[in-house]
């Protein structure tokens, strides 16, 4: 699947490669000549002693050359800078690095609206890019308060002639979305066609958090602290996502969440929170309080962790699965995968059983929430 997304990424990159290369070997090509063009030796120079003398031509000075020279070296040395900076900001970890965006500040756009800079810019890492991904803004209306919501989406090509299922999918902690770049993937597209929804969580806030921790889960759960809903993004993914269905032909019965570490939290949180939202949710890698087994108990769930996880113990969610069973929660599964640790990016996680289970699950209309966040979306 993601040899698919690599070759549909080769192309447009070199596609986009060559016109960059071939504007600038143009460029050099004419400043070279220019800046090291030699002086005319048949110029006369005007009541130079020498202009009637032999043949009228005065002679180029050995330090007219050499300056001619140096001035073609140094174009030369700029033009390849230029170009090196050019090839690697390219590359959308280096854009991040060098411009990403501080959550923790909010900058006023139009003198009245607010947007808090995205944790990462780039959240499929180097798939992330208009042809794979269009960037969306929303504007919310919250209370009076106004505030850009930003994420990505991705609708097949046949999206307006039927109802689809939609994906939102719950970035990491450090704001990537590896289950994105599955779910683009050609194969999974063809088997499965979906629109696809990836918010953007700024720094310094989360997915979601439960109310409090039983202190059974794992070590020191008991002391970790919610941190409020001012510190949560959730709501506002929630919100684009109810606005889209009035934008899109979405099937309404076929809601789905999928988030690995972070994002996982923002899965448990999405159905324990906002019940009747979505149709089934997948949490790799994530950690939740036992004290939400019963409410769990209501939407399909399938928790996936691995084996070797030294960051949360995969025996926490193995247990959280049996209490979600124990509550009547017959549609919830765990997977441990052996030799597997804390890594979002490993393929174990995003097999073709996994989508084929999550795209077989369906919410009655009758049993959905009629809005799921009261709000007004502004495209």
């Amino acid at each position: 699947m993601l040899w698919e997304v690599m070759i549909e990424m080769t192309i447009e990159l070199m596609r986009v490669m060559g016109e960059i290369l071939a504007t600038f070997a143009q460029m050099i090509k004419s400043m070279f000549q220019y800046f090291t063009k030699k002086p005319d030796k048949n110029k006369k120079k005007p009541g130079a002693p020498g202009a009637a003398g032999a043949g009228g031509q005065n002679e180029v000075t050995p330090e007219e050359v050499q300056a001619a020279k140096k001035k073609g070296e140094l174009v030369m040395i700029f033009t390849i800078l230029g170009l090196g900076c050019g090839v690697a900001l390219m590359f959308p970890q280096v854009r991040h690095k060098l411009f990403g965006g501080n959550g923790n500040v909010i900058a006023n756009i139009s003198g009245q609206v607010s947007v808090e800079a995205p944790r990462n810019d780039f959240p499929m890492g180097q798939y992330t890019t208009p042809a794979l991904f269009k960037k969306k803004k929303f504007v919310i209306d919250d209370d009076g308060i106004k505030r850009a919501i930003f994420y990505y989406w991705y609708a097949p090509p046949n999206a307006n002639d039927q109802k689809l299922p939609v994906v939102v999918i719950l970035h990491d902690k450090d704001g990537l979305s590896q289950a994105a770049i599955q779910l683009r993937a050609a194969a999974v597209q063809k088997a499965f066609p979906s629109y696809l929804m990836i918010p953007l969580s700024p720094k310094g806030k989360i997915w979601d958090a439960p109310a409090k921790y039983t202190g059974q889960e794992f070590p020191k759960s008991a002391e970790l602290q919610n941190p409020g809903p001012s510190a949560m993004s959730l709501r506002d993914a929630i919100m684009v996502l109810a606005s889209l269905s009035d934008l899109h032909p979405i099937d309404e019965t076929r809601r789905y969440i999928i988030g690995c570490d972070e994002g996982a939290g923002g899965v448990f949180g999405a159905l324990a929170h906002y019940k009747g939202v979505f149709a089934a949710g997948v949490a790799i890698a994530g950690k939740w309080s036992f004290a939400d087994g019963p409410v769990l108990a209501k939407t399909p769930l399938l928790m996936i962790h691995g084996n070797a996880d030294k960051v949360v113990p995969a025996s926490a969610v193995a247990t959280l699965a049996q209490v979600i069973q124990a509550s009547g929660g017959r549609t919830a599964y765990f997977t441990g995968i052996d030799k597997v640790g804390h890594e979002c990016e490993s393929p174990y996680f995003y097999t073709p059983g996994l989508w084929k289970w999550l795209f077989s699950q369906s919410r009655p209309v009758s049993q959905q929430t009629a809005q799921p966040v009261a709000a007004t979306v502004k495209q």
